[in-house]
């Protein structure tokens, strides 16, 4: 991760990253590890979105944490999430997400605001199947867009999107505003990457209280500042915590919420040339949603006759 990954994360909303934060030899110890979380019968394997998720694996097991350490404080990592989200970021939350053969993936969103994303894959996955897609330069536009295209399911949008592909041991970085969707994963083989949720000041989140119980385990870490959510937060009404300044309790806007607030730096004509392609998409996709549901709604009493009749 350089100047390059920063200009690229800004471009086009999402960036792949350097492929030798950790040694190899430790991409498979991390790898070992991982397998044995998902072998763990004691584990709980989170499988509400569409994919099996393990939502914690900070404070599992000390060595999974020197290697998430490293990676996360890796001065390349550090250098851009710097550039984007500015000083006093809060690690969220830390999880691996498994995407199994035949898994049907999930469909175009956006997440929490400012929200960041730092991936590390543990497979090889040059194909994208399975594979987190982009919808390029969409973190520019509003964020009512997205759920008003007419070209959102996925057998129509996997064709318009870009999915990550990475090797094991590569990294890559997005923000959560660029539209994204998670790809079917049409291999006989299963694919795991490791999320870290990240929250720039001016972000809200629910720090995990498995972390916040074991926040001695990363006394004397760079980790315990990013993690603990008693210094560097408020708490809002509603229970989340804002991250702030620890300087002066105040909110530096960095890139990504610049992003939120309509603030960020872009060339308007970046903006106005994805305008054009989504009015296009529209002109296309619209009109074939509407013959759709029309035909749709005409078979419905045949289907229903033919059923009576069986």
């Amino acid at each position: 991760m350089d100047n390059r990954t920063v200009a690229n994360l800004k471009k086009y909303g999402f960036a792949k990253g350097a492929g030798n934060i950790l040694m190899p030899h430790e991409v498979l110890e991390l790898k070992k590890f991982i397998n044995e979380l998902f072998e763990d019968e004691s584990i709980h394997i989170e499988t509400s979105s569409n994919d099996s998720s393990i939502l914690t694996i900070l404070g599992r097991n000390p060595r999974i944490d020197q290697l998430l350490e490293k990676i996360i404080c890796h001065e390349d990592v550090q250098f851009v999430l710097s550039q984007v989200l500015g000083c006093d970021f809060k690690i969220w939350e830390v999880l691996v997400r498994r995407s199994d053969p035949g898994n049907t993936g999930i469909g175009l969103h956006q997440d929490a605001l400012g929200q960041t994303n730092l991936v590390f894959s543990l497979s090889d996955n040059l194909s994208g199947s399975g594979a987190t897609a982009f919808f390029s330069k969409s973190h520019i536009l509003p964020r009512w867009v997205v759920s008003r295209i007419s070209w959102y399911p996925m057998w129509i949008a996997s064709y318009l999107l870009t999915p990550l592909k990475l090797e094991c041991g590569d990294s890559a970085i997005f923000f959560n505003r660029t539209w994204h969707a998670r790809l079917v994963n049409n291999t006989s083989q299963f694919h795991d990457v490791i999320m870290i949720g990240i929250f720039p000041q001016g972000g809200l989140y629910g720090p995990p209280k498995w972390i916040q119980d074991r926040l001695e385990r990363w006394q004397g870490s760079p980790l315990h500042r990013l993690l603990d959510a008693s210094v560097g937060t408020r708490v809002m009404e509603d229970g989340r915590f804002q991250v702030i300044s620890q300087q002066n309790n105040q909110i530096n806007e960095s890139y990504a919420m610049s992003l939120e607030s309509g603030k960020c730096e872009y060339r308007d004509w970046d903006q106005m040339l994805l305008y054009f392609k989504l009015i296009f998409l529209e002109l296309v996709f619209f009109p074939l949603r509407l013959m759709y549901r029309l035909l749709r709604a005409l078979l419905r009493p045949l289907i229903h006759l033919a059923r009576a009749k069986i």
